[in-house]
């Protein structure tokens, strides 16, 4: 057959080092084709801390060799990336840190007093445990306040929510994020929880069919029964 079709052709292997610049070569060249003056182009990267040390050797690369482009990169982190980098920016051209510190106490009772803005008398109690429970940190406020609502502390209504002013004393929240994340997955019935656990394989931003298939699967795998992925995302 080699007679007849003649001998493949010969794959070259870089060495690792070689590989990887050729890498950052092709993407840099490939975005800096996407913008242009009439085409700006803008990229946003979240969750940073949990990115690897290529991902962010390539962001350094991108933000070095593209400072003259119309790109801008906008990157989200947590502050442990410079726990673990205090040197990762450097000094990279057209570079700024914009830290946020936590919000104060004031902005705190505003940001509590929207979200629960359909209790028509919010007791200034519920919102300094809320406001305390939180300090200053808006995620933490934000799922505080699901937990009271999961709870049944706080009872939504289609005109207004009630408060169970009686539950407050006894409550005990995590004092961490993950905490009370962790607390309200591990409150959840088992198919949900089940649901919830394959979603988390695709990521974030996730489809319902994709979910389902993978359901399938593991269930004809004799994993156990699974719910409908369209009930239990509607319930969660």
């Amino acid at each position: 057959i080699t007679d007849l079709i003649g001998a493949p052709p010969k794959l070259v292997e870089l060495e690792p080092e070689k590989e990887k610049i050729r890498f950052l070569i092709t993407v840099t060249n490939f975005l800096a084709s996407l913008s242009g003056p009439e085409s700006p182009l803008l990229m946003f990267l979240d969750d940073l801390q949990w990115a690897d040390d290529g991902s962010l050797e390539l962001i350094r690369h991108l933000a070095q060799e593209c400072s003259s482009s119309p790109l801008m990169i906008v990157c989200n982190s947590r502050p442990e990336l410079f726990e673990k980098k205090a040197g990762w920016l450097g000094s990279l051209p057209a570079c700024d840190r914009i830290e946020l510190a936590p919000l104060s106490d004031d902005d705190c009772q505003r940001l509590v007093h929207e979200i629960l803005r359909k209790v028509p008398d919010t007791s200034e109690e519920l919102v300094e445990l809320i406001v305390k429970q939180a300090e200053g940190y808006p995620l933490y406020l934000e799922e505080f306040i699901k937990t009271l609502i999961e709870e049944r502390v706080i009872i939504k209504g289609p005109e207004k929510w009630t408060v169970e002013e009686g539950k407050l004393s006894g409550l005990r929240m995590p004092p961490t994020l993950q905490g009370i994340l962790q607390a309200r997955l591990d409150s959840l019935p088992r198919r949900e929880k089940e649901t919830l656990q394959v979603a988390a394989i695709i990521g974030r931003v996730f489809w319902d069919k994709a979910v389902d298939k993978i359901e399938g699967a593991m269930s004809r795998a004799g994993s156990g029964a699974w719910a409908r992925v369209g009930r239990n995302l509607d319930i969660l």
